[in-house]
């Protein structure tokens, strides 16, 4: 029997990515779209076949499994919700702002019973995966990334006003970021030089559990665009293959994977909510010491 699942949000990533992923991928149906702004969830519906509301009960009783796109302020009252109705959660990073409320998703899904995913969308991109694996056999010391573009940039696929220009590029690229090097590093344990300048731009070094500091600059609002992410020690780098997965394709993974944890009824996966509230408590304590 199929997964019913309902794609919450009309953004974008909610149309373009979230749904189409829900929609051609196997082992699920589409049960529809929910929107704040009914005409654009209808519209958003209409053209995958399913129904659009702007009723959020009414979609939750329509699925058994629920995919969030929404800003993250949004996506923590909507996911507490989801679960007091009995819902499996695929969940957009960061899953909250505030390392508390994401903790206490996790940890209510869990008691549920209820299999969680988070989209760190380049952890289910093949190339990028296999080189986290890789990267993981190998004792490394040290790793830099610089990740920047302009959210407002013309042909940019984010709307004036996106969440993403308000918090910077801490919370929004540093989830990517750190689902990177944790796996290869450790969680971050301490927090120096940390800054931010006027385009919003956030400069720092964390250390990581295995006594590797990492060096980030991260930034939404750069007129250059970059995204590098390199692990050293003494004798050289290795640096993230270049991304050549579509967002829908990893996104498709990603719900094969999340479609494979419920069938089996697996609550715990290596990027689960629990994961998810790791990274935004990292993030907290980062965003702490900027300055």
């Amino acid at each position: 029997m199929s997964i019913r699942v309902g794609v919450v949000g009309t953004s974008y990533w909610a149309t373009r990515v979230h749904a189409p992923a829900v929609a051609t991928a196997s082992g699920v149906m589409l049960a529809g779209i929910w929107g704040r702004d009914l005409a654009k969830a209808r519209a958003a519906a209409e053209q995958l076949g399913c129904p659009g509301t702007d009723d959020l009960d009414a979609l939750l009783g329509s699925c058994d499994a629920i995919t969030i796109a929404v800003p993250p302020e949004a996506q923590g009252p909507i996911a507490l919700r989801a679960i007091d109705a009995g819902k499996h959660l695929l969940l957009e990073k960061p899953v909250t702002l505030e390392a508390a409320s994401s903790a206490q998703i996790a940890a209510r899904a869990s008691r549920a019973r209820l299999s969680t995913l988070v989209f760190f969308t380049h952890r289910f991109m093949p190339q990028q995966a296999r080189w986290v694996h890789e990267c993981q056999e190998h004792p490394w010391q040290a790793a830099s990334v610089e990740w920047t573009f302009d959210i407002d940039a013309p042909g940019s696929r984010f709307a004036p006003g996106n969440w993403r220009g308000e918090v910077g590029g801490l919370w929004d690229l540093g989830p990517h970021a750190l689902s990177l090097l944790v796996p290869i590093l450790g969680d971050v344990v301490d927090v120096a030089d940390a800054s931010v300048d006027r385009r919003g731009t956030v400069r720092c070094q964390v250390e990581h559990q295995s006594g590797a500091w990492s060096q980030l600059v991260l930034g939404v609002q750069e007129p250059r665009a970059m995204m590098r992410v390199s692990v050293g020690d003494q004798v050289g780098w290795s640096t993230m293959p270049k991304v050549t997965t579509e967002r829908v394709v990893a996104m498709g993974i990603a719900i094969d994977t999340w479609v494979d944890l419920i069938n089996s009824g697996t609550v715990e996966h290596g990027l689960d909510a629990g994961f998810g509230a790791r990274i935004d408590a990292m993030l907290a304590d980062i965003a702490q010491c900027v300055v």
